[in-house]
Formats: C-alpha cells, sequence, structure tokens
C-alpha cells in the first residue's frame, strides 16, 4: 500500500473531524429534543418556549417576574389555571408538543394510539403509550386534563 501525501491526509482527517461534528450535533439535537429543552425558550426565560403557536390551544405566554415580585411571589404555591390545561382527547400533535417532554414523534404516539384505542379516561391510560412512562406522565399530569 502507497504512502499517503499530506494533502490526502489532510482530506481525510478533515472529512472525520467533519462527520464527528456533525454526529455530535445529531447527538445533541436528539438529547435536546427528549428532555424537551428549547434554545428559543431558554433565551426568553421560559422553561419552555412559546413559539409554538398557543393561541388555538388558549395558551397565553407566562408572565415576566420582576425580581422585587420574586420574594414575596416565591412563598406562595403556584395556583394551578385552567387556562394552562390541554385536553389530551381533543389536542392534535401539534398542540401536544407543547407539554414538558413531548416531543414530535411522541405526540404522534399520542395521537396514534387514541385513534386506535379510543380517548384516554385515567392517567393510567397514558402509560399505554410507548414513550412514556411514570417519571414523563408527572411532568405533563399538572398540564392535561381528560
Amino acid at each position: 500500500m502507497q504512502e499517503m501525501a499530506p494533502y490526502q491526509r489532510r482530506i481525510i482527517f478533515g472529512m472525520i473531524g467533519l462527520m464527528i461534528i456533525v454526529l455530535s450535533i445529531k447527538l445533541i439535537d436528539r438529547h435536546r429534543r427528549m428532555v424537551g429543552f428549547d434554545m428559543l425558550g431558554f433565551l426568553d426565560g421560559y422553561k419552555y418556549s412559546t413559539a409554538l403557536d398557543s393561541s388555538s390551544v388558549g395558551l397565553k405566554p407566562p408572565a415576566i417576574v420582576k425580581p422585587e415580585s420574586m420574594i414575596v411571589d416565591s412563598l406562595k404555591a403556584p395556583a394551578q389555571s385552567s387556562e394552562f390545561l390541554i385536553n389530551i382527547n381533543s389536542a392534535n400533535s401539534e398542540q401536544l408538543t407543547m407539554l414538558p417532554g413531548i416531543g414530535p414523534v411522541l405526540a404522534e404516539e399520542i395521537v396514534a394510539h387514541r385513534n386506535a384505542n379510543g380517548p384516554f379516561r385515567t392517567a393510567d391510560d397514558l402509560l399505554k403509550v410507548k414513550g412514556i412512562g411514570p417519571g414523563k406522565l408527572e411532568k405533563i399530569m399538572e398540564f392535561v386534563e381528560f
């Protein structure tokens, strides 16, 4: 086997480096989607982004909290409001992606399971959907109604 010229080695190492970078980006993006992290929401100071069209489900973006009100409000328990609930039996897959930890693939799984087996009646019914475990169910329960 012939020895490679320096420019050939640079090309091969460059291609290998490029492949490593692309695979790293894909892995980071897959993990980001699995945990429900959204860079736009993070930069805006929200845990989850309101970049999606939230007008179709009646959601409104969270209010901006001023530092002086954080001291008083931090002692109060957050009140659960029906304005932030998504009906799991009537929401489409785009609306379901607004739930924490629910990406497009899992939203499609929920819709497919609902279409195949009928409406969800209890939280335990959601555990039958592939990809939803007890931890994920606990995260979304405060935002879901049946």
